[in-house]
């Protein structure tokens, strides 16, 4: 079931609070918390993301027609909650199709019920249509981090 985006702004908050309480545990598995700094304002932001780590990454994903990740440009400096840990790391957007499907179809294989969120139709295989996902993937956006610890 889809959560109806007016009531992100209230979930985001419980989100984070529970990311950033010794609760975190309810959720890091899969949800971190990114902060960056807005471009033009300065003003610190947090928000929480579906995550996956592979090999020393850890990416998540938006729509493009999203702010947040706007404010993410390549080599820019953010903070991440993981599993109740934060630190500093280096991130980047990428808007290129082909580079993100592999990724995001790792991500629907672990959370297949975020196939919503990215306008999927999963066959009984649990696998995308082909024609949504070459869909999806036009307006599908992915965020990739490494540490700098």
């Amino acid at each position: 079931m889809r959560i109806p985006e007016p009531l992100f702004f209230v979930i985001n908050r419980v989100v984070r609070l529970i990311l950033q309480s010794p609760l975190h545990g309810i959720l890091s598995k899969s949800i971190m918390l990114i902060r960056f700094r807005g471009l033009k304002s300065g003003k610190e932001y947090a928000t929480p993301v579906r995550y996956m780590v592979r090999e020393n990454e850890i990416y998540c994903f938006s729509n493009n027609e999203t702010r947040w990740w706007r404010n993410i440009k390549d080599e820019t400096l953010i903070r991440l909650l993981v599993r109740g840990v934060e630190g500093p790391f280096i991130a980047r957007t990428i808007l290129d199709g082909p580079t993100i499907r592999p990724k995001l179809l790792n991500m629907l294989e672990a959370h297949p019920k975020d196939a919503d969120y990215h306008g999927l139709i999963l066959g009984e295989d649990g696998h995308p249509d082909a024609q949504s996902l070459d869909i999806t993937l036009q307006h599908t956006v992915m965020v990739v981090a490494t540490s700098l610890n």
